[in-house]
């Protein structure tokens, strides 16, 4: 995926209907859906890495509470329409942008949630370095892709499976 030599580590963690669904509609909460197990090692996750990055629909998706003690960091074209929280910073800007900025705070890894749009951002200028998906057994009658748009074909390659 990304660049090894980079500062800042880029991790995309999803989760997917078998179809290929990641929910059935932008405000749904995959916890909807989802295992407990995935649920589980979802969190867990995240608070390993220690920072998350979502757009402000999955923010609003979550009901505009973070994960814990996760410091979060929401993308919006319009931070001022949020209100101000502990541990959660709304920022403008293009990925690329965004990412700089982390990455000049001195961050060394960082988990992007999504959704469909930031994704597409953060592929489309190569700056993530790993997916983690979790596929759960479950089909979702209609819903939203992983990514909305890509500028190019990317050739991924799966280092492990479980």
């Amino acid at each position: 995926m990304g660049d090894n030599t980079k500062a800042l580590k880029v991790t995309l963690i999803m989760v997917m209907a078998v179809n290929g669904k990641v929910g059935q509609n932008k405000f749904q909460n995959s916890f909807e859906w989802n295992s407990e197990e995935d649920q589980r090692q979802f969190l867990t996750r995240i608070k390993e890495i220690g920072t998350i990055i979502m757009g402000s629909n999955t923010f609003q998706t979550i009901n505009q509470r973070p994960y814990g003690k996760v410091d979060s960091i929401i993308l919006t074209s319009d931070p001022s329409k949020f209100k101000s929280q502990p541990g959660i910073e709304f920022m403008s800007g293009n990925a690329i942008d965004i990412y700089e900025t982390l990455q000049n705070r001195g961050l060394k890894h960082v988990a992007l949630l999504g959704g469909p749009t930031v994704n597409s951002q953060f592929f489309n200028h190569q700056l993530i370095d790993e997916i983690f998906l979790t596929i759960e057994p479950v089909l979702l009658l209609k819903g939203i892709n992983l990514i909305n748009d890509l500028s190019d074909n990317i050739k991924l390659h799966l280092e492990e499976m479980v």
